[in-house]
């Protein structure tokens, strides 16, 4: 819950190695799919918070961004990879931990009343 944990550090070299990857390869897709891990080791801790502690995250922020996400990907008008990959992680992602936020809540909530 804030500092610099281990994963944070492996989540910046992710990042860097994309874009010296994209960099390099003048291949701007590389960068994208590091840009994808690094942000999906990022959010492991959070998937793993959110389901030892769901009311530490709202579930309707999380839930807006996985909305967000399948607008995007329903305005794709090319169904490439490149162009896909981010909107559909994102709903992924997103929507994984609102799931999980509202499945512990409900599952207390029921436990004790």
């Amino acid at each position: 819950m804030g500092g610099w944990a281990k994963s944070d550090i492996v989540c910046m070299g992710l990042a860097v190695i994309g874009i010296v990857v994209w960099q390099v390869t003048k291949n701007p897709v590389y960068g994208l799919y590091f840009g994808i891990l690094a942000d999906f080791m990022g959010m492991l801790p959070t998937i793993l918070k959110t389901y030892r502690y769901p009311e530490t995250e709202m579930w309707q922020f999380f839930g807006i961004d996985a909305l967000a996400g399948t607008f995007n990907f329903l305005a794709l008008s090319s169904f490439a990879p490149a162009t896909f990959s981010y909107p559909l992680y994102l709903v992924f992602i997103n929507g994984v931990i609102a799931i999980l936020a509202i499945r512990k809540k409900t599952d207390r909530y029921l436990r004790y009343n």
